[in-house]
């Protein structure tokens, strides 16, 4: 069994490595763990604690920085967190031979995304659909790169956030 040194030193490269890919650290933690000898369903609790601290750490910097747009953040959370309960619960009912491949069908669509081909270009709608004009998700940035501050508008909230509820 790992003890906590060993998790310690583990989590330190993972973190990193998930950094700098951009899948996050539960990604290529929840491996390392299932092939200690660690059961998939802890592993993937582990997994869990370590995408809260990732992302509560980053969005810190992001709010602080003003790149990150809180409302839009909110709304997606909702369904975030009810997705978890949804997951959390069908996790206890289902076999944790099923979990092996519902965890290789999300890293597989991670790794598609990431090796996949990238694009600067966006197309900026002018008007956004029923939902996101009424919740009003829509913000400003400044991109360093362009030297300008940016306008958008979210569009599809609800597609959105069937995605998140799924994440």
């Amino acid at each position: 069994m790992i003890n906590m040194v060993s998790l310690l030193l583990l989590s330190i490269p993972v973190g990193f490595l998930g950094a700098l890919t951009g899948l996050g650290g539960a990604s290529i933690l929840i491996p390392i763990l299932v092939v200690l000898g660690i059961p998939v369903k802890e592993a993937i609790a582990c997994g869990m604690v370590t995408l809260i601290a990732t992302s509560s750490g980053s969005a810190a910097s992001y709010v602080k920085e003003r790149i990150a747009n809180v409302k839009v953040g909110t709304y997606l959370g909702m369904y975030t967190t009810v997705g978890a309960i949804i997951g959390a619960t069908v996790t206890t009912v289902l076999s944790p031979v099923y979990l092996y491949f519902f965890f290789a069908a999300f890293l597989t669509t991670s790794f598609i995304r990431l090796t996949g081909p990238k694009s600067a270009d966006f197309t900026h709608s002018q008007s956004p659909d029923r939902v996101s004009g009424w919740l009003e998700l829509r913000g400003s940035y400044y991109d360093e790169a362009l030297q300008k501050t940016l306008s958008y508008q979210a569009h599809n909230a609800l597609l959105g956030g069937a995605g998140m509820l799924l994440a």
